[in-house]
């Protein structure tokens, strides 16, 4: 077993996350090496344990599944690879579904930037005729042989584009096509994707990303954004503060976000500013630290650990109540309870914070300070410990939307006030309630019979269209 981990620190796998129950367990059972010691294996009755004790590279991750299906003899459906020394994307959600009379259905979604990728699905007899179901022209039918489809269609996948490919026997009548959404479902998206005009003389928001895998994509907050814009807000979208003058509040959504000079959003702050710090739990090490920096110099400091309830009652394990422990202060106009999504909470902060929610004294972390408020020079900084409660369907949960307005209120120098049930609905335009409605409305056949507008993408600023709706065709010539 030392030699098994001595192979894995030779191929430069991290042992930061190595078990250190691995060699231990695998003894007392037994276990040999498997796949060139990335793995071990065991029998257990009739079967085996095939047991990774490691953190691994994406790469001998797919060695291993590919030893684990060739030792137990299971067939793939399909199999990926790059079309011809093309940029080949590598996080997509691919999935097959199979008929009885033959059909089958592939199903692409890239979440990695764009690229071609070749899908072979192997064991199908005779022609087939292949049609788009979306992502390309559904009036354009290909027939191919079963043996051109188990060499691979090279498919081109556009970045958050899906495509279903749907592939029948010639032998069987072709499939009546219905893609369709209901009018509900089509009003939600287009709202998603309108960007409001300006307001002549309203403050300004800066809105600041999470940073992810794509700089250019941003919008995860777009019910947030709605919901100020209602109360008489310019909100931007915006990666990066080059000149935080230009703004009356900034939201830092995330504490993954980096600031080359901190010390902007300070001077901001002192010459009468108002900044927002939304944090996180660090439940996994996707949760990054990159404001500590900024945090310090505001005398801040946080837990790494989570707001959490306990098992024994029920429910989601990270939807912690929190409750106003400053009743007066114009925070928490309209709040009764705040509930988490996924929080952290304060460990140390300036002695004229005024402590504005704290955890339920009946969850697994009591009386944490979850939110705080304090001035700096003339301008002023709320805490917060959780930023995925700026999300459509979190935003709803409890008075979320009401503490998210009042911080921009607060911070912006306005008195706040309880939203109406006018402005509720016109902001929460995505709510858990909404998209139920439309997958019952789409079930009882209530369609819109048309596409929605296809404009601008607020998720990409006015960078980008929306894609898949129309337009080229992504299956392109192997050749190429």
């Amino acid at each position: 077993e030392k030699g098994i981990m001595k192979t894995s620190a030779q191929k430069g796998i991290s042992p930061r996350y190595a078990d250190k129950s691995f060699g231990q367990i695998s003894e007392n059972v037994g276990a040999k090496p498997f796949a060139d010691g990335l793995a071990t294996v065991f029998a257990y009755g009739k079967g085996k344990v095939f047991r990774i004790g490691q953190q691994l590279k994406a790469e001998d991750v797919k060695k291993v599944i590919a030893a684990v299906s060739a030792d137990i003899k299971l067939a793939p459906q399909f199999t990926v690879k790059a079309a011809n020394g093309n940029s080949s994307p590598e996080w997509v959600d691919l999935q097959l579904y199979r008929k009885a009379d033959g059909t089958v259905l592939i199903y692409a979604c890239n979440y990695d930037l764009s690229g071609i990728l070749k899908i072979a699905v192997p064991g199908l007899k005779g022609d087939q005729r292949v049609r788009f179901v979306t992502g390309g022209p559904r009036d354009k039918v290909r027939v191919m042989s079963g043996a051109e489809l188990a060499k691979g269609i090279p498919l081109k996948l556009g970045q958050f584009e899906v495509v279903a490919l749907l592939i029948e026997p010639v032998g069987i009548a072709p499939r009546k096509l219905v893609t369709n959404i209901s009018p509900l479902r089509k009003a939600m998206i287009e709202e998603l994707w309108t960007e409001r005009p300006e307001i002549p003389g309203a403050p300004r928001i800066a809105l600041l990303p999470i940073p992810g895998m794509t700089p250019g994509i941003r919008g995860v907050a777009p019910t947030l954004k709605r919901l100020l814009e209602e109360r008489k807000y310019n909100v931007d979208d915006t990666v990066f503060v080059e000149d935080p003058s230009r703004y009356d509040v900034i939201l830092i959504q995330s504490p993954r976000k980096k600031f080359k000079n901190p010390d902007k959003i300070l001077e901001f702050v002192k010459n009468g500013g108002g900044l927002l710090i939304s944090d996180h739990g660090f439940i996994n090490y996707h949760c990054g630290n990159a404001i500590e920096g900024l945090m310090k110099k505001l005398g801040l400091a946080r837990s790494f650990g989570y707001l959490r309830n306990k098992p024994e009652q029920g429910g989601d394990l990270l939807a912690v109540e929190c409750l106003p422990a400053a009743k007066d202060h114009p925070l928490n106009t309209g709040v009764k309870k705040v509930i988490t999504a996924n929080s952290n909470f304060m460990t140390k902060y300036p002695k004229d914070s005024v402590i504005i929610l704290k955890s339920s004294p009946d969850s697994a972390t009591p009386n944490r300070v979850f939110a705080l408020a304090f001035n700096y020079g003339k301008g002023r900084v709320v805490y917060m410990g959780d930023h995925w409660i700026h999300r459509p369907l979190y935003l709803e949960n409890g008075d979320n939307a009401q503490f998210l307005c009042n911080i921009v209120d607060y911070l912006a120098g306005r008195q706040p006030k309880v939203l109406t049930a006018a402005e509720k609905d016109k902001g929460l335009f995505i709510t858990a309630a909404k998209l139920e409605q439309a997958e019952k409305d789409e079930a009882a056949g209530k369609f819109a019979n048309e596409y929605p507008v296809e404009t601008a993408a607020y998720l990409q600023g006015s960078s980008g269209k929306a894609q898949g709706l129309a337009g080229g065709d992504p299956i392109v010539d192997a050749l190429k």
